[in-house]
């Protein structure tokens, strides 16, 4: 299913990927989706992709659609909601919006512990952006806290030399060197 295709007829040879991201938003939002299930999907591809590229308003707008959508299909209770809430959560902390994404987030994990995936990547990844946005926030000690557990669950799930454990290494790093803690920042960077 195209939602969007470049045509050089019409855009030329230099449009932009915001331009494609919002015609297929366009095409998303007058319906041409598909199921439920599919255009949940669309609006999370959508969302990870505005976020990349650090467009955060529609990023979060995606993301919300998403969530709502896979509510409606799963229920409160799913690994997908849980997902989504962590895509929306992230994109609210890139766009500034740390206290609506704390919430968001924390539910996010809850939802991770009761259906037994709180070791699983998506977990890790929540303990990380929970992290950053209490950090963000002033709240330090429960900032250093959720850097350990992803720390801890990337180890045991994902090779050491992984994207993902770097970057939690080095926020980890950071929080403690901003609070003086230097001989405990240095071997984490």
């Amino acid at each position: 299913h195209r939602l969007a295709a470049p045509d050089p007829t019409r855009d030329g040879r230099d449009i932009r990927v915001v331009d494609l991201l919002d015609r297929a938003a366009g095409s998303l939002a007058e319906g041409r989706g598909g199921p439920p299930e599919i255009a949940a999907e669309l609006h999370a591809t959508l969302a990870s992709t505005y976020q990349s590229l650090s467009v955060f308003d529609p990023a979060v707008r995606h993301a919300r659609q998403a969530v709502e959508l896979r509510e409606r299909l799963f229920g409160p209770d799913h690994e997908a909601v849980a997902e989504g809430l962590l895509h929306l959560g992230d994109a609210l902390y890139g766009r500034g919006d740390y206290q609506e994404a704390l919430p968001l987030l924390k539910r996010a994990l809850a939802t991770f512990d009761r259906l037994g995936l709180g070791e699983s990547q998506g977990a890790a990844d929540g303990h990380r952006y929970l992290g950053e946005v209490q950090n963000e926030i002033g709240q330090y000690e429960d900032a250093e806290r959720e850097y350990r557990l992803a720390i801890a669950l990337y180890r045991t799930l994902i090779p050491e030399d992984d994207e993902h454990v770097a970057g939690a290494l080095n926020d980890l790093a950071v929080l403690l060197g901003s609070r003086l803690a230097y001989s405990q920042a240095e071997p984490l960077h």
